[in-house]
């Protein structure tokens, strides 16, 4: 039961520090790279966290990918070339109802122009938490929302909205917007949809995995 708690506890906490530690610093330290260090030994430590908490899970779903890993990697990059585009495409019609402005990240802050040729070269090492919240957030948001419930279909699907909801509020401080949180809402319900399906926690790790490698990391 306590585990679960934690388990339970750990996105809030995540969003509460990262968010609370980059208020107090972005006044002192403007386009720094000061200001991803925060998000950075947060995940880092809370994954570490996540992966004790679910190490059974993890275990169990690997050992369908024993022979099969190449059907992992092909499934998560084209799931993650899908996510993006349904992504951008919900961030479109947002848009084209000129409801939300595509939102500038704090990442865009960190301007590489503005940073010491020691801090740049630390910037792709720092970004590393783009990867491991993917972890961190794929348990959270899908398996632990999700697994329990998946056999009754209408408990899943509340479960598949709230979790969906949740995790697009969990990427407000992207945005600064409840508004501009409605693409990661939809990206969540696509996750979710292919967690219900597939049963497997490694598919949507995997799709979550490459969209920010891609187009996160390697940004």
């Amino acid at each position: 039961m306590k585990k679960r708690i934690l388990a339970f506890a750990i996105l809030p906490i995540q969003v509460l520090v990262i968010n609370s530690a980059v208020k107090i610093l972005e006044p002192e330290y403007p386009h720094s790279i000061v200001l991803l260090l925060p998000s950075f030994f947060t995940v880092t430590l809370l994954f570490f966290v996540s992966i004790n908490l679910h190490k059974t899970i993890l275990k169990h779903d690997w050992q369908f990918f024993k022979r099969k890993k190449t059907r992992l990697f092909l499934f998560s990059f084209l799931g993650a070339f899908l996510f993006q585009h349904i992504m951008n495409a919900a961030n479109d019609f947002m848009i084209y109802l000129n409801m939300f402005n595509y939102p500038v990240s704090l990442e865009a802050n960190v301007t590489l122009q503005n940073l010491h040729p020691i801090q740049v070269m630390l910037v792709p090492i720092i970004k590393v938490y783009y990867l491991l919240t993917t972890i961190n957030e794929e348990l959270y948001f899908r398996y632990n929302f999700l697994y329990s419930n998946h056999k009754r279909k209408l408990t899943s699907l509340f479960l598949l909205i709230l979790s969906s909801i949740l995790f697009g509020m969990a990427h407000y401080f992207v945005t600064n917007s409840l508004i501009g949180t409605f693409p990661y809402i939809i990206g969540g319900l696509f996750l979710g949809l292919i967690y219900l399906k597939t049963k497997n926690i490694y598919y949507v790790i995997g799709i979550h995995f490459f969209n920010n490698l891609i187009y996160g990391l390697l940004q």
